[in-house]
């Protein structure tokens, strides 16, 4: 595997998804712009939002940048913060 030289510099830093791969990065960023948008309009942080779902957040700064895939229960209707005042 050959490091660019970010990864050189940082190895424990994950790489960057590959542009244009197979369509998957694309599809994370727009989910990502989407949660962001969601998470806004509901006034909450990226921590509070967090809190609600039970991750961390760094995660929901990564899945709002479109670096890390979105797990179903995210958007699942009956564990949707979304649709709810109060979760």
């Amino acid at each position: 595997m050959v490091l660019n030289e970010a990864q050189q510099r940082n190895p424990e830093r994950r790489p960057d998804l590959p542009q244009g791969a197979d369509g998957a990065a694309d599809l994370y960023r727009a989910v990502g712009k989407q949660l962001k948008l969601l998470r806004e309009r509901a006034g909450w942080t990226r921590k509070e939002l967090g809190d609600r779902l039970g991750y961390g957040e760094d995660l929901i700064s990564a899945l709002e940048r479109g670096r890390r895939t979105p797990q179903p229960e995210l958007v699942e209707p009956r564990t949707n913060c979304w649709a709810r005042s109060a979760c």
